[in-house]
């Protein structure tokens, strides 16, 4: 048992002389002065994304709007002959379509919610 002890204790012993202390670190201001290019250029990146979807939300409700003048129109050639398809259009195609672009739009304002959100923390 004693001599298990005395190999482990060797293999534990550390070499004072080999150990160095670790090198000073800089202040604080020195370390933001290196990450400010990388903060800014971040900054720069998430409002051209806040860019991107408002560009989106224009496209959505563009592309939606003219689905919907469609469907309306496709609705209104069929209504007075045949009852079916024109009520199907209306009651199902257009407030279908309605919804699609409503939650499209909606997902590029979370997005933007979300960017905007992540750009105040970095401003702080």
């Amino acid at each position: 048992m004693t001599r298990h002890r005395r190999s482990v204790t060797r293999a534990l012993k550390l070499d004072l002389a080999a150990f160095r202390p670790p090198p000073e670190r800089k202040s604080d201001a020195s370390r933001d002065a290196e990450l400010m290019p990388v903060v800014l250029a971040e900054y720069a990146a998430i409002r051209q994304e806040i860019q991107t979807a408002l560009s989106n939300q224009q496209s959505t409700l563009s592309v939606g709007a003219a689905t919907l003048g469609l469907l309306a129109a496709v609705g209104a050639r069929f209504w007075p002959r045949d009852l079916l398809v024109g009520g199907l259009v209306f009651s199902l195609a257009i407030p279908a379509a309605c919804a699609m672009a409503v939650r499209m739009w909606y997902g590029e304002l979370l997005r933007i919610a979300r960017a905007a959100r992540f750009i105040a923390e970095l401003e702080r």
